[in-house]
């Protein structure tokens, strides 16, 4: 009765069918329209963002070559080390962070987080040479962030044989101070009472350079000095570029620096211009998140400088933001940051 009986397609059937087809065909132009627009990406892209295979050599602490380096920032830097510590930069993927930025928004966006201050200390007193010399330092003199006479700690990182900073916080402290400089080829010794000269440097890693200088990681120095369990009143650090890997070993542990009231951080660009190096757009998102990174741990700024802009900075290290943008008659190769800890306050 029924197997002579046509069985028809309900309508259905057949406008699925369509759509399916239709579907497809979108998708095809949708495929096509994205490789045209990669691939002229691929032709127009700023080479500024480019992965650059050069090599990185720094004069100071590390004769090392090439170099990777906010809760972003530290987040991103842990997702992101996979460079040997031993170099000074490592990043060499583009960031997304700056990837939708022109040149001169990174070098603007540099400045600011460089030069803003964002904490009023209304007691600034400097110490060492006079002001505009490589050994004088301020020093913020609030209650909060004042060191205790005859019971303090100081770790001066970079000494240049300029001990007048050190010296003049001794005078009027009584600090225990330790210092640290490497490049200067002396020994460990007593300097004056409560100083004393360590031939080691600071870096992210441990470990000893062709020069034979020992550089190692704050951790390390800590514990090795026996200061676990101590603040450090003032921390200066003028390490020749050491800082950025520093910064990158702060990211991965900042335990260190939570003990530090009062930072003195000389940042240089991480670019040699004896070698006619030029400033990348990932060295500049690197630099961004090293010190955001510091913001993000309670650090402030109170004073910045920028230092000696034609003398030894720029005389060794690239330019890292051109005077255009700090509307100044010269580049800026180097900043002098003044923080103290409000984790303090």
């Amino acid at each position: 009765m029924y197997k002579d009986k046509k069985v028809e397609s309900p309508a259905w059937k057949s406008l699925l069918l369509g759509n399916v087809k239709v579907l497809v065909a979108v998708v095809f132009v949708v495929f096509g329209l994205y490789k045209i627009v990669t691939h002229h990406q691929k032709q127009f892209r700023d080479p500024e963002f480019e992965v650059d295979d050069e090599s990185i050599h720094t004069h100071g602490y590390a004769e090392s070559e090439d170099a990777e380096s906010s809760d972003e920032s530290a987040d991103f830097i842990r997702r992101q080390t996979i460079c040997n510590p031993r170099q000074i930069l490592c990043e060499r993927r583009r960031d997304t962070l700056f990837d939708g930025l022109h040149r001169t928004d990174a070098q603007d966006l540099i400045h600011r987080v460089m030069s803003k201050r964002e904490f009023s200390c209304k007691n600034v007193k400097q110490y060492g040479s006079f002001p505009g010399t490589a050994g004088g330092h301020s020093v913020c003199l609030e209650k909060a962030f004042l060191p205790k006479k005859d019971d303090c700690l100081i770790y001066s990182f970079g000494i240049h044989n300029d001990f007048s900073f050190e010296d003049a916080m001794n005078d009027e402290f009584g600090c225990e101070i330790h210092m640290f400089d490497p490049s200067m080829n002396k020994p460990d010794f007593q300097y004056r009472p409560n100083m004393f000269f360590h031939d080691a440097g600071i870096w992210g890693d441990n470990f000893d350079n062709d020069s034979g200088w020992k550089l190692r990681r704050l951790s390390t120095i800590i514990q090795m000095l026996g200061h676990q369990n101590r603040v450090i009143d003032v921390m200066k650090l003028d390490a020749d570029g050491a800082e950025w890997p520093l910064l990158r070993d702060m990211a991965l542990d900042a335990s260190p620096l939570e003990k530090v009231k009062q930072l003195i951080l000389k940042a240089h660009s991480p670019r040699r211009k004896p070698k006619k190096q030029t400033m990348k757009m990932t060295d500049y998102s690197q630099v961004f998140r090293a010190v955001s990174m510091l913001k993000r741990l309670g650090y402030r700024n109170y004073h910045h400088r920028d230092v000696d802009t034609s003398a030894s900075c720029c005389k060794w290290w690239a330019d890292l933001v051109p005077a255009d943008i700090h509307k100044g008659e010269e580049a800026i190769c180097c900043y002098e940051l003044f923080l103290v800890n409000m984790n303090f306050l």
